[in-house]
């Protein structure tokens, strides 16, 4: 017999969460306005720095230990078979502190004369205009595209993808051309392997369909430097960073936090790279702009996810 009835939570119930969540709200108002003055102070210290010649990650390793104090759960408050569900709660309350005073400082530090931006984070710089890269139909065609934003660009050509990545490295060549992705959006293990050994910086990506418009993979131009794009409110912006797998963030934390920050998740990939401690594991995170450029998240990351990289910032990849 088919049921026609559906489920109901009891009214009684319902009433009451709503009636929780009003007080919830109060008290996320009360916590917002606690840390504001806690940004007002820290923003006045770090002006004082910043006029005293620091520089911006200087300044806020200075505060980032003593910004935010965890909140101290004691077990015999609750029920034992709670307990769990509640200091996950709190975690995500925490982490969403963090992104409210890292927007709060940004603002109030601004208001000081100090104003943080992108450029700040990720050191960007305009080299010569020289490029190398493995030649091939695909890469060539990368070239074509990379060129019109490299004005008269040079060009030479590595044996191998190793090559193009010291050359850049070493400082002999601006750029390098690295395939990036392959058909689907993987990330080709032994570039991200390249990018790592050789620290170098995403500066741009483009799509290459090949000559019968079939290929459908994605090239990379990097260097040393960021190349930061403008930011205009009908591009896509992204930024790519490197994190620890097993670093004190936890990913959802992470998550929760770029969202209040202007920021999405558009991919995330592990890999590992062999280091003199043995194999480590890493995330490779892209995150998207929702109509914000990504200063405050940068503060964000420097203040609470100190352990992280910044791989690239680019746009337009789709």
């Amino acid at each position: 017999m088919q049921r026609e009835e559906f489920f109901m939570p009891d009214i009684v119930n319902s009433e009451n969460i709503n009636a929780l969540s009003k007080e919830q709200a109060l008290i996320f108002e009360k916590r917002i306005c606690e840390l504001a003055e806690i940004a007002e102070d820290a923003a006045r210290l770090s002006a004082e720095l910043f006029e005293s010649g620091f520089g911006v990650y200087e300044l806020l390793s200075f505060i980032s230990d003593g910004v935010l104090s965890h909140f101290s759960f004691e077990d015999n408050i609750s029920l034992e078979k709670n307990v769990y569900m509640i200091k996950s709660c709190i975690s995500a309350v925490e982490a969403r502190d963090k992104a409210v005073f890292s927007i709060l400082f940004s603002e109030k530090i601004k208001k000081l004369g100090v104003s943080l931006s992108e450029s700040d984070f990720l050191l960007s710089g305009a080299g010569d205009s020289s490029v190398v890269y493995v030649k091939n139909r695909l890469s060539d065609e990368a070239y074509d595209v990379f060129s019109v934003e490299i004005s008269d660009s040079t060009v030479s050509y590595a044996e191998t993808l190793k090559d193009a990545a010291e050359a850049v490295s070493e400082g002999k060549k601006e750029y390098a051309i690295l395939p990036l992705e392959e058909r689907g959006g993987a990330r080709l293990a032994t570039i991200a392997s390249l990018l790592y050994k050789y620290d170098l910086k995403i500066a741009s990506v483009t799509p290459v369909f090949g000559f019968d418009g079939t290929a459908d993979v994605k090239y990379a131009l990097v260097s040393r430097r960021f190349k930061i794009p403008d930011f205009q409110l009908d591009d896509d912006r992204y930024l790519e960073i490197r994190l620890r797998a097993d670093g004190a963030v936890s990913l959802s934390d992470l998550f929760s936090a770029a969202e209040m920050l202007g920021a999405s998740v558009y991919r995330i990939n592990t890999v590992s790279f062999q280091s003199e401690d043995g194999e480590i594991p890493y995330y490779t995170i892209v995150f998207k702009d929702e109509r914000h450029d990504f200063s405050h998240l940068l503060v964000f990351l420097t203040l609470f996810v100190g352990a992280y990289t910044a791989i690239g910032i680019y746009k337009n990849l789709e």
